[in-house]
């Protein structure tokens, strides 16, 4: 989360800042599982919004159902590996930032048109962060075995 808030915003890719709370949320709920990552994803986005995160109170509910819904579905569907996890955190990013996104424009403070200048690389960028973060996933895994 200090990454997200003080890190990336200074740091950005054609004016376009990184949103890599989604994806690790995703990587969380890849690796522990629906129930783990629901409670992890409940915890920190409560976090993530005291902080004063902009749209903190979304996130706390779009984060939480993306990872229960990737922990779910992978619980379910895929076995835990790198591929099914990047998609599902596309799959995360789009949501969070899509809800995001719309809340925005429905307080007027982004215009709708933007949604192909400023949305959606805002999602493709912070796609390529998800290689990181899935080895950090991995080895803290593994830190209790």
């Amino acid at each position: 989360m200090l990454l997200q808030t003080i890190v990336l915003p200074k740091m950005t890719i054609s004016g376009i800042a990184l949103c890599v709370v989604p994806t690790c949320v995703v990587c969380v709920a890849v690796r522990e599982g629906a129930e783990r990552a629901a409670l992890f994803t409940l915890l920190a986005s409560a976090v993530y919004c005291l902080s004063g995160a902009d749209c903190g109170p979304i996130y706390i509910v779009t984060l939480t159902l993306t990872a229960a819904l990737a922990g779910s579905v992978c619980d379910h569907f895929y076995t835990r590996t790198f591929v099914p996890a990047l998609i599902l955190s596309l799959l995360g990013l789009t949501v969070c930032e899509g809800a995001a996104f719309l809340f925005r424009v429905y307080i007027g403070s982004v215009a709708a048109a933007l949604w192909q200048t400023v949305l959606l690389p805002e999602i493709l960028f912070s796609v390529l962060a998800y290689p990181l973060f899935y080895l950090g996933a991995w080895a803290v895994s593994r830190i209790g075995r």
